[in-house]
Order: C-alpha cells, then structure tokens, then sequence
C-alpha cells in the first residue's frame, strides 16, 4: 500500500517552535491522499520529507478531520487498522494549527478551499496541489497570499532534487 522505509522520529512531538520552523507547508487532502495511498517514487520522496523534517507539514483539525474521513470512504475498502497506520504516517509528523477563523473567499473545491485557508491562516510559504482553480486564483491575487508558493507535486519533486 505505502512505499518508504521506517518511522524515524516516530513518538517524538512534530511541533517545534516557529523559530526553528520558519515556514510550514500545507498538502490539499487529495495530494495528501496521493500521497499516503499509491506506491510511487513521487509520494514515496513526499512522505519521507514530512517524516524527516525537511517539509514541516501544517495540519489544522479540519484537515485531519477530511484525510480521516477520506480514509474511511467505503471506495478505498480500507480496514480501520489501515487507516489508523496511514494516518500514523501523517499527523505525528505534523504541527497542529489552531482552528480556521475563517475562509477564503474563492471558488474553490472543499479540499483545496481548506487548503488555501490553511496556508493564508498559518502563514504557510509552501502550498503543495494539483488543483488548476486554486493556483489560477493565487496567481489572480498574490498580493492577497505574500510569500506562498503554490507547486503541484511534480514541481516540487524537480525542485528538491536540484
């Protein structure tokens, strides 16, 4: 189900002060979900950046709440184990932001409309989706979203093999 090797760091509080994390990075739910359920080299390389650190992932509790009950859709025929193990390679890792106050205004999927929220609320500088409609609309309005770079997974990919 999941490529990748072992929870390194597993146990260990994933929060860590802004200071030491300077900028955060937020997955829409359905790069997310790429991410934890398909066995390629692209999220395999996602999830052990998350897991080591060097892509400090943001979560609030309306995120964890949409991967969970994404997880538990009947289509993906996942066993509560298994959904508990895939959300054990996501949340530990990731720093808990308070809870949204209040939304973008955009026309948006839930999904990447949470995302998006999340990023401008935390002051996220990495917003990882394929959503062509949200990149369109930061694109439209960067001077609403300073600092947040929007990159699709391949993007991101290229980038940190440079």
């Amino acid at each position: 189900m999941k490529a990748g090797g072992g929870r390194a760091g597993r146990g260990q509080p994933a929060a860590r002060s802004r200071k030491t994390r300077p900028s955060g990075t937020v997955l829409d739910t359905a790069l997310l979900l790429q991410a934890l359920l398909h066995n390629d080299a692209e999220g395999a390389l996602l999830r052990q950046a998350w897991q080591d650190g060097r892509l400090p992932l943001l979560v609030c509790a309306e995120t964890a709440r949409l991967l969970m009950l994404s997880l538990a859709a009947p289509m993906l025929k996942l066993m509560p184990a298994q959904q508990q193990e895939l959300l054990a390679d996501v949340l530990p890792y990731a720093q808990v932001c308070r809870p949204l106050q209040g939304r973008v205004a955009a026309r948006l999927p839930q999904g990447p409309l949470l995302a998006l929220s999340l990023a401008s609320e935390a002051g996220a500088g990495l917003l990882l989706s394929e959503s062509a409609a949200l990149r369109s609309h930061v694109a439209r309005q960067a001077e609403r979203y300073p600092g947040l770079r929007v990159l699709t997974l391949r993007e991101w990919v290229d980038e940190s093999r440079s």
